[in-house]
């Protein structure tokens, strides 16, 4: 006799049984596999999408953690359930706010979730995305008609959660949230009268605040930081450029950055030497690779950028005006060779590839590319534009329009004349190598 178990579907299809397991489904969906996935829900006969595992994490939980709203849109098309809840009370949003996932979260919104489902313990969606200092999922689920005041069992609402997780822009969101809103959201409940309170942290010279969606930047000198959450534990960190009136990344696009928006993407090896660590910066991209990645950030993540910003590629007048910082010197670091910082093609490098060439008189330590915060960084507090990779650029290179124009020089060996900020490099759109990166601005939209 054949038994039908949690873990085990048995469908019969035409005088032979196929078995789907929930780990089949489940690792076709945590590697992101769309044509497996669909071939077991077309197999199966039988809605497979909501098999569990043993904690009763089912396949949209997955896909909504990784934040692959293709697979949550095949999933809910074939009768997944959209509020199925994990052995701990977790609906499939939860899964997403706590991971900052917003392009999924914004399919199950659309397909009915509850984004006011709670555990057993009062947790909300709103709660994680708080503590994770997730300021787009709040945003995304507070338009949604998310309760900012909602409450744990024990009292606590979401902004106590950031306050405790020191998530200081989604404390400073939920913040204004309710004082624009509403005056008298706390209860009697949530006045503490002992230690365990939590407090508010003094006011710091940290970052700048994320402002509210639709506030105008802080007219902030050169160096004063806005920090911008895409994942969990991952963020994309800008630097105000006044004279510019943009916001521009302080570091190079890492790898881990980059990854949020294609998973798969190696940056490889260079001989032995790894490319690819989560903090070096991500190379082996395109010019439209490059730019596909601000066109994700500007539908997933422009909520919480100023009104009538967005993210884009330098141009290479930005560019060039941010290496010199105000001033009309030859160099990131000023006329004299050799460089005072930066990533170039160096002793180091010259002692570990006896063939290879290098700076005279320097040594950066570094035989690649080095982790994008130790790549050194001007008086404006930008890092990278001395060498560590050429970035691409939003311009053409000629009126024909058959090449990019890049910036900075690498790690890689250039000519010195390579290495002078005026300097324009040039590759084809689509080319891709172990020495070009880029970086992103924010600024006004283009009219």
């Amino acid at each position: 006799m054949i038994h039908l178990t949690k873990s085990i579907l048995l469908i019969l299809l035409i005088n032979k049984i196929t078995v789907v397991t929930p780990e089949e489904i489940h690792n076709a969906v945590r590697t992101g596999d769309i044509e497996k996935v669909n071939k077991i829900i077309a197999d199966s006969g039988l809605p497979a999408v909501n098999l569990k595992t043993s904690n009763d994490v089912t396949p949209l939980h997955i896909a909504a953690a990784r934040n692959n709203s293709a697979i949550c849109s095949l999933l809910i098309k074939n009768g997944a359930d959209v509020n199925a809840k994990t052995s701990g009370g977790y609906t499939p949003i939860q899964w997403a706010a706590g991971r900052n996932a917003i392009a999924a979260a914004r399919i199950l919104i659309e397909a009915g979730g509850d984004i006011n489902a709670v555990t057993a313990e009062g947790v909300t969606a709103l709660h994680w995305a708080a503590s994770r200092n997730a300021t787009n999922m709040l945003e995304l689920l507070i338009q949604s008609g998310a309760k900012y005041n909602a409450t744990t069992i024990s009292g606590l609402t979401p902004l106590h959660w950031a306050v405790m997780k020191d998530s200081d822009s989604a404390a400073v969101m939920l913040a204004y949230k309710i004082a624009s809103t509403d005056t008298n959201i706390f209860s009697e409940t949530d006045v503490y009268t002992d230690d365990t309170a939590p407090q508010p942290k003094a006011a710091t010279n940290g970052p700048v605040a994320i402002p509210a969606a639709g506030a105008m930047p802080p007219q902030a000198q050169p160096g004063n930081l806005l920090r911008l959450p895409i994942g969990t534990d991952i963020q994309l960190d800008f630097v105000w450029i006044k004279s510019l009136n943009i916001w521009c990344g302080k570091y190079e696009i890492s790898n881990i950055q980059f990854r949020r928006f294609m998973p798969e993407h190696k940056s490889q090896i260079f001989l032995s030497f790894n490319l690819d660590d989560n903090n070096q910066p991500v190379v082996n991209v395109t010019w439209k690779q490059a730019q596909e990645y601000c066109d994700w950030l500007n539908n997933n993540y422009k909520s919480i950028l100023p009104a009538g910003f967005e993210f884009r590629l330098p141009t290479s007048a930005e560019w060039v005006a941010i290496a010199k910082c105000g001033t009309d010197r030859a160099y990131p670091w000023g006329d004299n060779m050799p460089p005072d910082y930066g990533n170039y093609s160096d002793l180091t490098a010259r002692e570990n590839l006896p063939e290879w060439k290098g700076l005279n008189k320097y040594n950066d330590g570094h035989v690649v590319t080095c982790p994008v915060q130790d790549s050194g960084n001007n008086e404006w507090g930008v890092y990278g534009l001395a060498g560590n990779v050429w970035e691409w650029c939003s311009d053409w290179f000629d009126s024909d329009k058959r090449f990019k124009v890049r910036h900075g020089g690498s790690w890689d060996f250039d000519p010195e004349e390579a290495l002078m900020i005026d300097y324009k490099g040039f590759d084809r759109a689509n080319a891709s190598y172990d020495n070009i990166g880029f970086r992103v601005v924010a600024c006004p939209i283009s009219k």
